[in-house]
């Protein structure tokens, strides 16, 4: 067997650290007793810049739980896969 093509592909709402942080705050730490300091240093300290989301940012927080957001990866990761798959295919000239 060999590997002939790969081809790498993000989600197309990309958006940095500080902004998810930001939103992630909104979200989580208002009024659960989190120290919202301790998360943002955490965050901070990822060393990440950026993030390629599945959805827009402002879609997370009306997810109802964990069967929608389940649902929702699964189709993004399908069409995530494919679109792959269809330009490893396309760059090996299949």
């Amino acid at each position: 067997m060999q590997i002939v093509s790969v081809h790498g592909v993000l989600p197309e709402h990309q958006y940095t650290q500080h902004e998810i942080t930001d939103a992630f705050v909104e979200v989580i730490a208002r009024g659960d007793g989190l120290d919202e300091r301790i998360l943002r240093r955490f965050h901070r300290n990822t060393g990440v810049d950026y993030r390629s989301l599945a959805l827009p940012l402002t879609a997370y927080a009306g997810l109802d739980g964990f069967t929608q957001a389940n649902d929702l990866f699964i189709e993004h990761a399908v069409d995530l896969g494919s679109r792959a798959l269809v330009e490893a295919l396309k760059t090996a000239g299949l």
